[in-house]
């Protein structure tokens, strides 16, 4: 029971995985980000970048634990990559998450995204299970462009 907090200014990780493994704080204080990289580089989501190797401008994050239920009250990390930021609940105890991750990617991706790509992350911690949020994904103006077109061509074509 109690709270911590992270905030951590200029720096990088060169590898997220040997992060992930000194298990402990560490792995608790930076578990959204841990989820993230595990999951982009498994799903090889190309709108995600891998997050393997990261600059970051500012990783900052505040938890409360009570009885095991460790709650995310505010996490984000600032980097070239993209923005990330989470909250939710993860059970320690009882080995289940329960997160909404958030990424606005960085603009070096050259992708036309300018709206945040939203996950849920629900499940065991070694193997959860991670959906896209469909509507952030709806909502971006690339996508929202083209669903108008389609409209537009389907409308011209039963006059």
């Amino acid at each position: 029971t109690g709270s911590a907090g992270v905030r951590t200014g200029n720096g990088q990780f060169d590898n997220m995985k040997s992060l992930a493994d000194k298990g402990g704080l560490v792995r608790t204080m930076l578990l959204p980000l841990i989820i993230l990289q595990r999951f982009s580089g498994f799903a090889k989501i190309p709108l995600l970048p891998s997050f393997d190797k990261v600059a970051f401008r500012e990783i900052t994050g505040d938890y409360a634990f009570k009885d095991g239920l460790m709650t995310i009250q505010e996490s984000h990390m600032d980097s070239n990559a993209a923005h990330v930021t989470a909250k939710g609940t993860a059970d320690l105890a009882k080995d289940e998450l329960n997160l909404h991750i958030s990424t606005k990617l960085g603009s070096q991706m050259g992708l036309n995204i300018s709206g945040p790509i939203a996950f849920t992350v629900r499940g065991p911690l070694a193997s959860p299970t991670v959906r896209p949020d469909v509507t952030s994904i709806l909502k971006q103006p690339v996508i929202e462009d083209a669903v108008e077109q389609g409209k537009r061509l389907l409308q011209n074509l039963f006059k």
